[in-house]
């Protein structure tokens, strides 16, 4: 823990680097550390990178069609009502699923590179504008397939 401190005084926020059809989470600068999230985590997470400007949690309805695209991309559910069910839990502003995910999210990546370093990567609520929105610099991020 205390090299990673120091990482993150000297050089901030790691690249990452999203791999694979399924877009596996890598953090490249600290020895390809992976990421590991659900299919509905990555699902939110992505939505969060491809929207830098960040997304009111009452909006979330507004890129419905773009987590279900992201969504069967990276789930192999064979069930339509169950895939149709976590597609609508997730948009329903009243529904607290979208929120436990960025919760598990934010856990996984403290637990992984500890709260200093999770600061760049986790989905958080900016008080400036109440949008929720990763951080990280975008130029930080990139995707092979």
């Amino acid at each position: 823990m205390i090299s990673l401190e120091r990482f993150v005084r000297t050089r901030g926020a790691s690249k990452v680097e999203f791999r694979g059809y399924t877009r596996k989470m890598f953090l490249t600068d600290l020895d390809d550390l992976e990421i590991r999230l659900t299919p509905l985590e990555k699902t939110v997470y992505h939505m969060f990178i491809s929207h830098p400007e960040g997304i009111m949690a009452n909006c979330i309805k507004d890129v419905e069609q773009e987590l279900r695209d992201l969504y069967g991309r990276f789930s192999n559910a064979s069930n339509l009502a169950n895939f149709e069910n976590s597609i609508n839990n997730l948009c329903d502003y009243l529904n607290p699923s979208m929120q436990e995910k960025v919760s598990s999210i934010k856990r996984k990546i403290i637990d992984s590179v500890g709260y200093n370093m999770a600061k760049y990567y986790i989905i958080e609520k900016d008080n400036t504008d109440d949008r929720y929105k990763i951080k990280l610099d975008r130029n930080l991020v990139n995707f092979i397939e």
